[in-house]
């Protein structure tokens, strides 16, 4: 039997192998394929276009993300605090959103002792309803 070896690492293979078992590099010559016609896009390429975009570094980069400002709608980037063009402030005080809810009011008028009483409250309520829930379910099923 007639034994070849692979000419990246020196293995032995079978001759009539597509590829090193050792190493995986192939160990058959493709044949030749003549050269194609030229066309527009060879044409381009030996002009010096290029067919695919170039890849840099700056190509895996995230976009900048940016804020709108409240008063001008300028794009801010998120490093600035402050819009650049009309020196609105990031969420200034009279854009600052609002929860108000019903028999409570603003809740950011209240102190953090009464937010945490109220989300407590509400919290309690939400466990009581579902706790009627399931009880109703167990007692249809």
């Amino acid at each position: 039997m007639d034994q070849a070896h692979c000419s990246e690492c020196g293995a032995t293979v079978a001759p009539d192998a597509p590829w090193c078992t050792l190493c995986f590099a192939p160990t058959l010559v493709p044949e030749p394929v003549p050269a194609p016609a030229a066309t527009a896009h060879t044409a381009a390429a030996a002009e010096g276009a290029s067919l695919y975009p170039q890849i840099t570094a700056a190509s895996f980069e995230p976009p900048a993300t940016s804020w709108p400002c409240a008063q001008c709608g300028a794009q801010v980037p998120m490093s600035s605090d402050v819009c650049a063009a009309c020196g609105a402030g990031f969420l200034a005080a009279g854009t600052l959103p609002t929860l108000r809810l019903p028999l409570v009011g603003d809740l950011s008028t209240r102190s953090k002792a009464q937010q945490f009483a109220i989300a407590g409250a509400v919290g309690f309520g939400f466990a009581v309803v579902l706790v009627a829930i399931i009880a109703l379910l167990g007692a249809l099923f």
